[in-house]
């Protein structure tokens, strides 16, 4: 069994697991109006990917994560030698995006697994929101989580 994290904001007023969020402000490996819940191999990964995201640290708001859990063998794991040579360039780009996309569309039964940005020798998960309706991908109940105010001094 495969254990993901996703980190969202307490305030939200996305469902967490429906990937509207990502539907609305594409992020690195998806369109805008494509569906896709981004979730990361690790708890510290999430709050990671979380941190580089936030726009103003002066205001960081309250978190909630959930983990999810999948077989390892509904994983495919997009290989380095597969992807755009500018998948790591900080500013995300429509190359990426249209990749990961397609990733998406034709694995659509699939969690796809991708290197981090933030950390490339880890992973984050693209996780479809169809297979949390199809029992592929089990969520835990939503825990509290408030972020260390050490982190941006």
């Amino acid at each position: 069994m495969q254990t993901a994290y996703r980190i969202f904001s307490r305030n939200s007023t996305h469902d967490p697991l429906s990937g509207e969020g990502a539907s609305q402000f594409p992020g690195r490996w998806n369109l805008e109006g494509t569906k896709v819940i981004y979730a990361a191999e690790s708890l510290s990964l999430a709050i990671l990917e979380t941190i580089v995201n936030l726009k103003n640290a002066s205001s960081i708001p309250s978190f909630k994560y959930i983990e999810l859990s999948f077989q390892k063998k509904d994983i495919y794991n997009v290989m380095l030698d597969q992807k755009q040579s500018d998948w790591l360039n900080p500013v995300q780009n429509l190359d990426s995006r249209q990749f990961g996309t397609d990733i998406l569309q034709n694995n659509s039964n699939k969690v796809i697994q991708v290197p981090s940005s933030v950390v490339p020798e880890s992973y984050n998960y693209l996780i479809p929101p169809l297979l949390i309706k199809n029992n592929k991908v089990s969520p835990k109940e939503p825990k509290e989580y408030a972020l260390d105010l050490r982190l941006f001094h």
